[in-house]
């Protein structure tokens, strides 16, 4: 599978300010799900998840107070969650790795939310 574009983002325990990639996160997700085939209706909302993660992400850093970029974290963080339960429901349509890749976006962001995060 080809290698897309490459979402930076700071992660707890990299250190303050550290910038820590996450591989393939906020990539055309519609090539993904293209050669999937999922319902249209999956599709459409796996699409629109998807680009949620990394807009709410970016948009997040953005913010200037820890609540108010944790709301944004939070939203993303749903938005994965939404992309995780529409790849357990059509699970034959989807390869392992990129169940593991959505996984690791996941961690990622699950640790932007602990307290300890910059």
């Amino acid at each position: 599978m080809a290698e897309g574009p490459i979402l930076f983002s700071r992660i707890a325990g990299a250190g303050r300010g550290s910038l820590v990639p996450i591989p393939n996160a906020g990539r055309d997700s519609s090539r993904d799900t293209r050669s999937c085939r999922l319902p249209a209706h999956l599709k459409n909302q796996f699409d629109r998840a998807a680009s949620s993660i990394a807009l709410n992400l970016h948009e997040g850093w953005g913010r200037a107070t820890r609540p108010d970029r944790n709301r944004f974290f939070q939203i993303a963080f749903g938005s994965i969650r939404e992309c995780q339960a529409i790849m357990r429901l059509e699970q034959d349509r989807f390869s392992d790795d990129q169940v593991q890749q959505l996984d690791r976006v996941a961690a990622s962001a699950y640790r932007l939310l602990s307290p300890c995060s910059p």
